[in-house]
């Protein structure tokens, strides 16, 4: 069980363990507070700061500004684009958004026209560029996306893909 609180100058954490804040907390800490100390009231050892804790994941193939417009579009069609306009479009970012694509295209028989490859993206040689992917495909995508969205028995697809991977790609958003 994690807990924490901000009372305007402080982060006041609760856990279990206190060796590491749990992975919500720090999307939550970085996203909405600024740099803070942090006091752990944790069973174990003391907390560091949050961020120090945030290791930032390095992909030698991260995409270019045009690329992570074009992941953020694909993402602002199975979530809102409030919630993704935020988000660090990184490589980590465009591979989950990857699975969450092949989950909504197994789901959904409107997607046969999509190439195999991105149905299976574990089939593939090089699973670490699965946003490139994403991005090849985006319109046909976006445009599927849209149709699913209109229609009652598949809305579910994109709504269960988007709830189950929500805080995966929040964190790879957050470099966590």
């Amino acid at each position: 069980m994690y807990a924490a609180y901000y009372n305007g100058r402080q982060i006041f954490h609760f856990g279990v363990n206190a060796s590491q804040i749990h992975p919500a907390i720090q999307v939550w800490t970085k996203r909405f507070l600024p740099p803070s100390a942090v006091i752990s009231h944790a069973k174990e050892h003391s907390a560091g700061d949050p961020r120090s804790l945030m290791k930032r994941r390095t992909m030698s193939n991260e995409p270019s500004p045009q690329e992570q417009e074009t992941l953020r579009q694909v993402a602002a069609s199975i979530w809102q684009p409030w919630i993704v306009n935020y988000w660090d479009m990184n490589a980590a970012v465009g591979n989950i958004l990857a699975t969450v694509t092949g989950e909504i295209l197994k789901c959904s028989i409107a997607y046969s026209f999509v190439p195999q490859q991105i149905l299976n993206p574990f089939t593939k040689p090089q699973l670490k560029d699965a946003w490139r992917l994403v991005k090849a495909y985006f319109k046909q995508i976006i445009h599927e996306n849209y149709k699913i969205s209109q229609n009652q028995r598949y809305q579910s697809c994109i709504y269960v893909a988007a709830a189950n991977w929500r805080s995966p790609i929040e964190m790879a958003s957050a470099g966590i």
